[in-house]
């Protein structure tokens, strides 16, 4: 990881200010999401709630990462349940970081791909344009993971 976070010098997570900057990013895209006119009552498409539901749940674990690494209680155990807090859990948190990579990464392939319908129809879903605001949100997540030196 580039940097050590400036709450714990020793952290195994990326600093709190790429963190951060990965959660906004994260924020934004589901902004864009909901925005969709796919997205809007009474009729939204299934793949697009999918999509928004995990996005936020990948901002969650972001949000999280602080508590996991010091072995706190997170918010809502009931989204990330393979953690227990008991102790400090530094490779839990740096799991966790990576599965967000991974998670972002997952995202931005269903959105941009343009095969996409193959990864799509895999996870049950049926393809869908999300448009040109959600593809530079969702590379916008992406970009946001460059100064990370590993995961």
């Amino acid at each position: 990881m580039p940097t050590a976070n400036p709450t714990a010098s020793a952290s195994v997570l990326p600093d709190i200010s790429i963190r951060k900057e990965i959660e906004a990013r994260l924020e934004d895209l589901a902004g864009a999401i909901t925005s969709h006119p796919k997205m809007q009552a009474p009729n939204r498409h299934p793949t697009m709630f999918h999509m928004w539901d995990f996005v936020m749940r990948t901002k969650y674990i972001v949000s999280e990462l602080d508590n996991v690494e010091a072995g706190r209680p997170i918010r809502f155990p009931e989204q990330i349940v393979d953690y227990r807090p008991t102790a400090p859990q530094p490779d839990k948190a740096r799991e966790f970081m990576r599965d967000v990579f991974t998670r972002s990464s997952t995202a931005n392939l269903m959105v941009n791909e343009e095969k996409q319908s193959m990864m799509l129809m895999m996870m049950g879903l049926s393809p869908i344009d999300f448009g040109d605001e959600v593809k530079a949100k969702s590379k916008a997540v992406m970009d946001a993971f460059e100064p990370i030196s590993e995961l």
